[in-house]
């Protein structure tokens, strides 16, 4: 209906409608007849004939339309029946129907402060339960007397909202149109009139706010009006309404609802907690599996098995339509396929079911943004014809978001775990393929961009574990996907060394047996699982691993393929960290020749072989060389990778703290000032190697003083999580300096406390492990515990033993240091004896040690043995002597 047809004020000629005369009334049926009263209506008399001007109503005009007069009789019953009054019919509740804080969310949404708010519009996913949110409304209002009209409208369609309206307008005013717009006008004009009466009107399911247009009732003080719909538009906060977003069950919701739906039932009941969560807490999906598990006689956990299988499709774990629980009439499949349409016609009409479905093998909890901006994402949307825009593809996303079939938070979208099933089972195979592919290769392809946060490296993992999860094989046709690969190098990276090493086992055993023991990728998943054993802390087992993957490199590729120049370089680092210097040297040595030779010298592979030996110099205790070493390299890289290029970078750090080992402080500080400047102008202050810096920076500079450290722990903690390797070092780093601030015994308690955690993340046999419980033992014995640090050692010394070998040189140190201790254990016992005053002297230990030493080479010569072990106690006192000799 046109509101806008006519002038204002304008009329056509009165349209005269003549009935039966009323009861009592003149035959005839003179104009001035008085029939029975009108409810509602001021008690106007009702008259038989009925004069209706184009203005009348307050919705606009009416034309041509033939108005019907119930008189009195029969049908005036409805006219004049009795208050309060009903139209439609509310949904009855659910079974187990329970409170929950969506209902408290739709009381507080009544009220703004001191203003009432007359629409709310109770919006979210469908299977939430707006419609139960909306019909216990309804019903409390009801009972509580609180109404005088409660009017509920099914809203799927502007035609089914005029049909209710024009019913109502006629049991209310005692006219019916034949026109269901003339009959919407006048309910619409009745809501508004001053008759005192209070009513709600709920319109439940709107489909499409257009529908709505000229129809909204009127504001008054005496109605209230409650929407329930999936859309998300922005009209639909217009014009005063209020929007309450209905969310999920909370855990505690979900599983009371099962308690009551199951009876209790604790042979039922085994997992309830698991199942909901599955579910993802969703209000109908709890309800359909509840029903289907009591057909079926499952309990919680048989539901959940039946869930987990692959093969089975959502479809399939529902009851059928004719068994849906509380008068349902559609699995929650079929609920949503609806809004999936209605999205997909959205302008760019199109984009949103192929976004969804895309979606919806990622991880339900967020996809970046970015993902859907990769040109692999463009790709699958255009399909064989051209790209769509950026614009398009978040004009689709929102057009999803409109219809609550996902939500865009910041710069992710988040989709419900239970729609991702559903999308994907409608996937015949050929489309799953296409689509994983397609997720696969926008993953690929943001993964390649430069630094990203660890929040955001977490981000882009989930989601490719999640699509690893649903595909299957799928990504492994004709080869391994490089997404493969990411997850396990992303993994390590993060610092998560043993979930690398479990992952890239599973990932080698696929490959074996999808695409053979020789295939090229199957090689690279060994290589890369040699690897990640390193990094958790097994370099016997690296070492062990490069030699067998080595003679099958060469066997399948030859002597001069690059992967084999890579295995044999990899080889040699590891044996280096393993403690064999000298083997390490000479296969890198060895294999840079060949790079040199192979690859060229300014090969990115070749100048990592290089820094690699440098460092195996140093590691060795030859400083001088690989000083010079780093010092020929530096110039190299800066010229072929740049100087602030990550392999730079990492040079530059190391060449400063070996500067500062051989006590060049002074140049070693400049070079890790400058190389924290370049880190945070190319990388950021949330950098992990920014991060390292700065530690390597503090340790030089602030040895004793806790307040950098403590800051830095508190920026790793919060950019790299609390178990980060970075993070522990910076940990390190400031347990150590509280001892060197004069408080070993605080020093003592870090490290304890450290070594706990040092087990827990990275295993008790990491090295990193046993240097950290090798400092732990060294302030033990600074803050006077010395039965303790030698208990801490002689146990450090057996696993040293065990798992770095007898000959390893940290092993030899921390037999030497128990010696040393032992030694000072028999010097305090021999002082004491004496009537030394022992507690003065380890009151200040550094002074009164210089003191005996100036006395014992005064008394007894300075080769003398207690002149000696005095010079091994002062040596434990200096500031750098917690440190192993081995890097931590």
């Amino acid at each position: 209906m046109d509101t806008n047809m006519g002038a204002v004020g304008s009329f056509h000629a009165p349209v005269t409608i003549t009935g039966p005369a009323p009861s009592g009334g003149s035959p005839g049926g003179a104009a001035d007849d008085v029939g029975p009263t009108v409810p509602g209506t001021s008690d106007r008399p009702a008259r038989t004939t009925l004069h209706v001007t184009g203005n009348e109503g307050a919705a606009g005009f009416f034309y041509g339309s033939s108005v019907h007069v119930y008189a009195a009789g029969t049908d005036n019953a409805r006219v004049v029946s009795g208050w309060p009054r009903r139209f439609g019919v509310v949904p009855a509740l659910a079974a187990c129907r329970q409170r929950r804080q969506a209902d408290e969310d739709l009381l507080a949404a009544a009220t703004d402060g001191s203003t009432v708010v007359l629409c709310q519009v109770l919006s979210g996913l469908g299977g939430v339960g707006k419609t139960q949110l909306a019909a216990d409304f309804a019903e409390r209002r009801w009972r509580d007397g609180a109404v005088d009209l409660l009017m509920w409208v099914t809203a799927g369609s502007r035609l089914a909202v005029l049909n209710a309206y024009s019913a109502a307008a006629a049991d209310l005013t005692g006219v019916e149109s034949a026109d269901p717009a003339e009959g919407a006008a006048r309910l619409l004009a009745w809501l508004a009139e001053p008759h005192g009466r209070r009513w709600l009107v709920v319109l439940d399911d709107l489909a499409a706010p257009g529908d709505m247009a000229g129809l909204w009732p009127p504001g008054t003080a005496g109605g209230r009006v409650l929407v329930t719909t999936r859309r998300r538009d922005a009209a639909l906060a217009a014009q005063g309404r209020r929007v309450v977003d209905v969310g999920l069950f909370t855990p505690e919701e979900a599983h009371q609802y099962l308690r009551e739906k199951l009876g209790d039932d604790s042979a039922l009941l085994d997992e309830p907690e698991e199942l909901a969560a599955d579910l993802g807490h969703l209000p109908l999906a709890l309800a359909q599996a509840a029903a289907y598990l009591l057909d079926r006689g499952l309990t919680c956990a048989g539901y959940r098995r039946r869930f987990a299988e692959r093969r089975r499709k959502l479809a399939d774990l529902v009851p059928e339509t004719e068994a849906l629980p509380d008068d349902q009439t559609a699995t929650i499949a079929v609920t949503w396929s609806l809004s999936i349409d209605a999205a997909d016609r959205l302008a760019p009409a199109g984009q949103a079911r192929p976004l969804l479905r895309l979606a919806s093998f990622l991880n339900p909890n967020g996809v970046p943004l970015t993902v859907f901006d990769a040109a692999a994402c463009g790709a699958y949307l255009g399909g064989i014809g051209p790209q769509p825009s950026t614009e398009d593809i978040l004009d689709g996303l929102h057009n999803l978001q409109r219809l609550s079939l996902l939500t865009i938070e910041g710069d992710v979208v988040r989709v419900h775990g239970l729609v991702q099933r559903a999308t994907r089972d409608t996937l015949p195979p050929e489309q799953t393929r296409t689509v994983a592919q397609a997720a696969a290769d926008a993953l690929t392809q943001v993964w390649r961009n430069n630094y990203r946060t660890p929040r955001e490296e977490e981000g882009l993992r989930a989601n490719a574990e999640m699509l690893l999860e649903h595909t299957g094989d799928l990504l492994w046709q004709p080869g391994a996907h490089p997404v493969l690969f990411n997850v396990g190098a992303s993994l390590a990276g993060q610092g998560h060394v043993h979930a690398a090493v479990t992952y890239w086992s599973g990932l080698w055993g696929t490959a074996r047996r999808l695409l053979g023991p020789d295939h090229p990728d199957t090689l690279s998943t060994r290589h890369c699982l040699a690897g990640s054993r390193g990094l958790a802390g097994d370099h016997v087992g690296a070492v062990t691993a490069y030699h067998e993957l080595l003679l099958d490199d060469q066997r399948v590729y030859g002597a001069d393929h690059p992967d084999v120049l890579r295995t044999r370089a990899n080889l040699g680092y590891w044996h280096g960290l393993a403690g064999d210097h000298d083997v390490a040297a000479t296969i890198l040595a060895e294999v840079l020749a060949d790079q040199l030779r192979v690859l060229g010298p300014d090969h990115e592979v070749t100048l990592a072989t290089r820094h690699n030996l440098a460092r195996v110099r140093a590691e060795s205790g030859d400083h001088p060389n690989a000083i010079a070493q780093y010092e020929r390299l530096l110039p190299d890289q800066s010229r072929i990778l740049g100087h602030r290029h990550r392999q730079t970078i990492a040079t530059r750090n190391n060449l400063a703290t070996l500067l500062a080992q051989t006590g060049a402080c002074a140049d070693a500080t400049a070079g890790l000032h400058s190389t924290l400047a370049d880190c945070l102008r190319v990388l950021g202050p949330s950098h992990p190697d920014t991060l390292s810096t700065r530690g390597e920076l503090n340790a030089l500079s602030h040895a004793s003083d806790p307040a950098p450290h403590t800051a830095l722990v508190k920026d790793c903690e919060e950019i790299l999580g609390p178990e980060h390797p970075i993070t522990l070092r910076a940990r390190a780093n400031l347990a150590r300096s509280y001892g060197y601030a004069g408080d070993p015994k605080a020093a003592s308690a870090a490290h304890e406390t450290l070594v706990s955690v040092y087990r827990r993340v990275l295993g008790p046999d990491h090295p990193s492990t046993l240097a950290i419980r090798f400092n732990a033992a060294h302030w033990a014995e600074a803050a006077r515990d010395l039965a303790g640090a030698v208990s801490a050692f002689e146990r450090l010394l057996t696993d040293s033993a065990r798992v770095l070998g007898p000959d390893h040189p940290q092993t030899t140190i921390v037999e030497q240091r128990l010696g040393e201790v032992h030694a000072l254990t028999e010097i305090l016992g021999i002082l004491r004896q004496s009537g030394t005053d022992i507690d003065g002297m380890l009151a200040d230990p550094l002074t009164y040690w210089n003191h005996e030493h100036a006395r014992a080479v005064h008394d007894l010569g300075p080769d003398a043995p207690i002149t000696r072990l005095i010079e091994m106690r002062l040596d434990q006192l200096r500031p750098d002597a917690d440190r192993p000799r081995p890097a931590m």
